[in-house]
């Protein structure tokens, strides 16, 4: 029983003293009616597709949305000012003509003055944009490091 057809117990979670512990088998879940993926599977060491306990796994933590959002609940994000200061660069592509905001920043003053420090190309994803959180978080260190980061910001967004 219960979602996503895990193993032990009745399901996905066994209550216990003040916490509920997933009860779901690790191991690889696939289709073995279909030859392909059945293959696969099957040429798939065990110990390179298994991600349990003894590999440093979470077992109160049965998915990936929990893997990922739990760290964000438990751990203190450190504070951002509320925007870096960018200075946005329109790049023009010479074969169609469209053009390509980036946002770029700049160490700030005091910062080392390094000119073989790298530069940082930042993709910032399908939605979102150089004010984005992680985005800023990264722009901080790295600029405060002495680097130059430019956020290629995508068409139709942050005013694009």
């Amino acid at each position: 029983g219960g979602a996503g057809g895990g193993g032990g117990g009745g399901g996905w979670y066994e209550t216990g003293p003040g916490i509920d512990l997933p009860t779901i088998t690790e191991g690889l879940y696939h289709s073995h009616t279909n030859s392909l993926i059945a293959d696969v599977a099957s040429r798939w060491p065990v110990e390179s597709r298994t991600y349990g306990p003894e590999f440093g796994a979470t077992p109160y933590l049965p998915t990936g949305d929990a893997k990922t959002g739990i760290p964000f609940l438990v751990n203190e994000v450190p504070s951002l000012p509320p925007s870096s200061p960018y200075r946005r660069v329109w790049v023009t592509n010479p074969e169609d003509g469209e053009a390509v905001a980036l946002d770029v920043a700049f160490p700030p003053d005091g910062a080392p003055n390094d000119p073989t420090a790298p530069v940082y190309i930042v993709l910032h994803g399908l939605n979102g944009g150089s004010d984005e959180g992680y985005v800023r978080e990264f722009v901080r260190d790295r600029t405060a490091e002495g680097s130059v980061c430019a956020v290629m910001v995508a068409r139709g967004l942050m005013d694009t």
